[in-house]
């Protein structure tokens, strides 16, 4: 193209402004529109531009369908936890949160949970209501990544129980990965929109959700 407007080869100039709208407007639109201004293509720029605010749109509406399919999951209380020993449901020495969880299983003895496990401990539901915050912010399993996110939970432990003191540190880290992996399984469910922002193909394949 820049060839064609050196030399002014007006008709090889208009054929080429027209693939870029029919061709690659609805396809690449900013790559279009990044031409079309360098060459001053008005017409070509605006219809870039709608494509893209299109594909922007879609954008947004898949981020609020992963971000309500995050809400139900935090907002499920711990129904989705596979069974395991987690000491933050069995501790009887932690003051109780004021939340009673729906966790389906097990100790992880095949014994049945006591009453008192339904009320998840308070060090921990703050941790989890912290990632549920985190979650609801950023839509995918990147955001709760970072181990830093654990050590307040640590430090919320430290004074109130001596036995999840200790064990406080493995839990968390194993309760985040299983938090990761639940959010990548919801959003795995949710199908991708057709877009195409660049000139490169997959560009979706390097998000972490």
């Amino acid at each position: 193209m820049a060839v064609a407007h050196k030399y002014q080869a007006d008709g090889v100039f208009q054929v080429l402004k027209e693939a870029l709208v029919h061709n690659f407007a609805a396809t690449q639109p900013v790559l279009v529109y990044a031409i079309a201004v360098d060459f001053d293509l008005a017409n070509v720029a605006r219809t870039a531009a709608r494509h893209f605010l299109a594909t922007y749109q879609r954008l947004l509406a898949y981020r609020r369908q992963c971000n309500d399919a995050l809400t139900v999951m935090v907002e499920s209380r711990l129904a989705w936890l596979p069974q395991g020993a987690w000491q933050f449901l069995t501790c009887t020495h932690c003051p109780p949160s004021t939340v009673t969880s729906f966790y389906p299983g097990g100790s992880g003895s095949g014994q049945p949970l006591p009453a008192h496990a339904q009320v998840p401990r308070m060090w921990f539901w703050s941790h989890h209501e912290r990632m549920g915050e985190l979650l609801r912010e950023r839509p995918c399993a990147a955001a709760i990544k970072r181990p830093s996110l654990l050590e307040q939970g640590i430090v919320e432990v430290a004074p109130t129980c001596g036995n999840c003191r200790f064990s406080a540190p493995r839990l968390l880290r194993l309760f985040n990965k299983e938090l990761g992996k639940e959010v990548r399984r919801r959003i795995a469910q949710i199908p991708i929109p057709d877009v195409a922002l660049t000139s490169s193909t997959g560009w979706m394949q390097g998000l972490d959700i």
